[in-house]
This record gives C-alpha cells, structure tokens and sequence, in this order.
C-alpha cells in the first residue's frame, strides 16, 4: 500500500506504507518532513491524504519520496520557428544587351552590327552607340560604334583593297637592323590581325602565343612586346625574343594572296 500525502508547501506526494514514521522530502521544493504514521494519528482529510503536522526531526536522513501523478491533459504542440533566411539571394546577373551575329544574319530592326576588338561579329540595339560593352564571346570591354562611325566604315570597306603578301623592306632602315627578321615578318602578319586573323607564334619548348595586341614602339631590338588577355579578363605583357620564335601562323582568312603560293 501507498500513503497519499501533502509536503508542507502543499505539494501531492505519494510514499510506501514502509516509510510511515520517518523523515522524508519533497521532490517539488526539497521541503523536509515526517511520514504519518495512520495507524498512531488516524487523521484523514476529506480528500483522503493525511494532515502533516510533525516537525521534522534532526536526527535520521530524510527519505525522498515520489510526487503523485498528476493527470496529462493534451499536448499542446509547440509554433514552428518562422522560416528566416539566413543569407540573401543572390542578385541575378545582368543581361549582356550585344549578342553573336552570325555572318550570315541580318540585324533586326532598330539594331547594329559591328566588331569587337578581336573581330568577333556582334550585334546590339542602334541606343547602345558610344557606351562601354563587352562582347559576350571573348568578353573584351570596348566602346560600341555609333551609326555615323559604321557608316564611316563602310564607305571606307567599299574601296576594296587586293589580298597582298608585302614582302618588301620597312622604310627605315636603322630599325631594320635593330632586330631579326622575324620581327619584320611578324609585323607584316600583323596587319591581318584587324582583318578578322588570329596570329599564332610557336616558340621553343612548345608553347604557343596567341597575342591580342602588339607594342611596335616597344619591339625595335632583338624582342618582341605582347599584349595577351587572360580568361579572367585580365592582360599579360610578354617580351619574346625573335630567335624564340620557331615559326608563325595566320588563321582565319577568307582569302590566300594572289600569286603567291601555288594552289593546283
């Protein structure tokens, strides 16, 4: 049997008939107490559990006894945390407003077709004229031609000029004599480079120069200053000695010189 009972502090506690008489604590306040004994008071409240009026006593160590079961009522589910982002979107990306043309299209209404520096063909709204751009498939920042400057331009292409392989000598001589002969022949395929071309050079050990622009000033002895452009979008200045140079190739022309070479 169990004895029903209440701490000092009110609190309903239940304990083994064993325990009647001696000295116990509550486990809801720590408050310490003595176990009725019923057999010796017989007091009973009208809810069954027995009045405690015993002090306690000093000497043996209390007795913690176990509280009485209260009745669960239904759980009340706890609100969900709010969903808080804890970092912001990321912006997404601006459109590039020029896109590739192909050769054989035709620029829409309101639209341009122009080059970029590396003579890939583009094509944007005739607005953009005179602001920065970037071309979407070397991305190489430039200016976007206006109308009048493209008109410009063709009038000056219509004056077609022959396909010619200049193998004559530069006008001055003393720089001629500064550097190799490769320099002089480089800068001769150089001038295709506005034409759409891509120069290679080959030099010893296997690597190969694909430059993106050419310091003449800066190239009068025995080397060569190059301009090169990264993926990232950022430029590499190379200085190549002539006699690095095994050979050189011109790629992507529409065209051979006339005369030049025999083609069966």
């Amino acid at each position: 049997m169990t004895i029903a009972l209440l701490c000092p502090n009110g609190h309903k506690l239940l304990c083994p008939e064993q325990q009647a008489g001696k000295r116990g604590k509550c486990p809801h306040c720590g408050a310490i107490f003595r176990v009725p004994d019923l057999t010796a008071s017989g007091k009973i409240v009208g809810n069954g559990a027995p009045v405690v009026t015993d002090s306690p006593a000093p000497s043996a160590a209390p007795i913690v006894v176990g509280a009485a079961p209260v009745p669960l009522g239904p759980a009340t589910p706890k609100p969900l945390a709010p969903n808080v982002a804890t970092t912001e979107p990321e912006p997404e990306p601006e459109s590039n407003p020029i896109r590739p043309l192909d050769e054989a299209e035709t620029p829409g209404e309101g639209e341009i077709a122009f080059l970029c520096p590396n003579g890939h063909h583009l094509c944007g709204s005739s607005e953009l004229g005179g602001q920065p751009g970037e071309c979407p498939e070397c991305r190489v920042k430039f200016l976007v031609p206006t109308e009048a400057e493209l008109v410009e331009t063709a009038e000056d292409a219509g004056e077609s000029k022959p396909f010619l392989f200049d193998t004559g000598s530069p006008e001055n001589d003393d720089d001629a004599a500064k550097r190799s002969s490769r320099g002089d022949f480089f800068e001769r395929l150089w001038e295709y480079k506005a034409r759409g071309a891509t120069i290679e050079l080959y030099l010893e050990g296997g690597t190969v120069l694909t430059p993106d622009g050419y310091a003449a000033a800066l190239s009068r002895h025995n080397e060569g200053v190059f301009l090169v452009q990264e993926s990232d979008g950022t430029y590499t200045v190379a200085v190549v000695a002539w006699d690095a140079i095994t050979h050189m190739a011109v790629r992507g022309l529409d065209q051979v010189p006339e005369g030049v070479f025999d083609i069966p």
